[in-house]
């Protein structure tokens, strides 16, 4: 049994071996443990990352079964807690592309994208309510038609311009 040192006795009891390389250079077995702790760390941050990517994966799949089905059934059927999984605003709705089209279609004439944008929201008023600026969204749409050859772009000036359906789509579309 050891018994503390009065002050000013000097401590007898046997201490542990020091920890770390020798100081006179000659090698021992501490390095190599080191070297095979560190292997083993990292070795399980790499199963660790792998294992977290596949559960990134399968999350966002889940979440898009959720979102394909509350798109199919209405955002109604969603219960709480299948909603809160839902970022806000992921409730979109779709469809802009093809209101686009189907309203250039009837138009007999060129329309700009202002124009076109409300159009929209007569037919359908929840389809713009999204978007902070509907005109650059249905902008952009056009765009994307023209450089698919769906529609023919038309510069007024002013940097303007305007667009319309291009017939011989008209024609193969019906």
């Amino acid at each position: 049994m050891f018994t503390e040192p009065v002050r000013g006795e000097v401590d007898s009891r046997p201490t542990a071996a020091p920890q770390g390389p020798p100081i006179d250079g000659t090698p021992s077995a501490f390095p190599d443990s080191i070297d095979q702790m560190q292997g083993k760390l990292q070795s399980e941050i790499a199963d660790l990352q792998k294992q977290c990517k596949s559960l990134d994966e399968r999350i966002s799949r889940t979440k898009g079964t959720i979102h394909g089905l509350a798109t199919m059934f209405g955002d109604g059927s969603l219960n709480e807690d299948a909603a809160k999984f839902l970022k806000p605003g992921a409730m979109r709705r779709r469809g802009l592309t093809r209101a686009c089209r189907t309203t250039l279609k009837t138009l007999t004439r060129p329309c700009d994208a202002k124009e076109l944008a409300g159009l929209i929201a007569q037919t359908d008023p929840t389809l713009l309510r999204h978007h902070k600026n509907s005109t650059a969204s249905v902008t952009t749409i056009l765009n994307r038609l023209a450089k698919a050859g769906m529609v023919r772009v038309i510069a007024t000036g002013f940097g303007r311009s305007r667009w319309e359906w291009i017939d011989d789509v008209r024609s193969e579309s019906r």
